[in-house]
């Protein structure tokens, strides 16, 4: 009963505290089998107390009961969907956690510029594609034709984009070497949310930060900016209150943009 949420600004707002649990057919229609099984047998795996945890990589990190949060907070948005389509409410935001733009298809979203794996970026699954497929394929004959995504943050939404770009037929090739011989593997992966018309009906954009981050840094967006540096504030906790200067310049997540990143 209390924070900014609660204050008077936002007291015509009615609060829903009990969010459903997404099913798993809305699941898979933007990520892949094996993938959700991994994270929810990870937490799984967790001992349930509050000091016990597990990492996905070095920024995203797990408790027992992160895959049941992230799999209400998927089913929130798909409720959302719901009451207002019912006109039980005129529109709807769900503060939910946790996020979800970085999980593509197969969680990390793969990057050139990443070659030691990439970020979950603390998310786990993607709320916001699942719900917009839900709309698209669950009120198909309420009307429900389009759907936009627009995606505000500091970090690039490469999660949320890579799902979109599966909305058509794609053909991943992989390399197989052993010492006998060479060779490549070719697979089609298609995920569709309602037809082969998803592709004209569905928009995405995010809007995100670039910019020169100073300390001989070229600009750059985050995910895809590079191995995730681990402070040595780890290992050393006094310099938590004095960084060395690369140890601060490395560690942050924002951007500096336009002139700033000139001076």
């Amino acid at each position: 009963d209390t924070g900014i949420l609660k204050s008077g600004e936002f007291g015509p707002c009615s609060w829903k505290h009990e969010a459903r649990r997404a099913a798993m057919a809305d699941i898979l229609k933007v990520h892949e089998y094996t993938y959700v099984e991994s994270i929810s047998n990870m937490a799984a795996s967790i001992p349930d107390h509050p000091g016990a945890i597990a990492h996905l990589d070095p920024d995203t990190t797990v408790s027992r009961w992160s895959f049941e949060a992230a799999m209400r907070a998927s089913g929130s948005v798909c409720q959302a969907v719901d009451l207002v389509l019912s006109g039980e409410y005129r529109n709807s935001f769900c503060a939910v956690r946790p996020p979800g733009h970085h999980a593509g298809p197969r969680g990390i979203v793969k990057c050139p510029n990443d070659p030691d794996g990439g970020s979950h970026g603390f998310c786990l699954l993607n709320n916001v594609a699942i719900g917009a497929a839900y709309a698209r394929s669950m009120y198909r004959h309420e009307g429900i034709r389009k759907v936009a995504i627009i995606d505000f943050d500091v970090h690039h939404g490469n999660g949320t984009e890579e799902i979109i770009r599966q909305l058509v037929p794609v053909t991943e090739k992989t390399s197989i070497r052993t010492p006998f011989a060479f060779g490549e593997m070719s697979s089609c992966n298609y995920r569709p949310w309602l037809d082969e018309t998803d592709i004209q009906n569905v928009f995405f954009a995010s809007t995100h930060g670039y910019g020169n981050r100073g300390y001989e840094q070229p600009g750059w967006f985050y995910p895809a900016s590079g191995k995730t540096h681990v402070s040595e504030s780890i290992t050393h906790p006094a310099m938590v209150e004095n960084p060395n200067l690369t140890d601060f310049l490395s560690s942050q997540t924002w951007a500096r943009m336009g002139e700033d990143s000139k001076a």
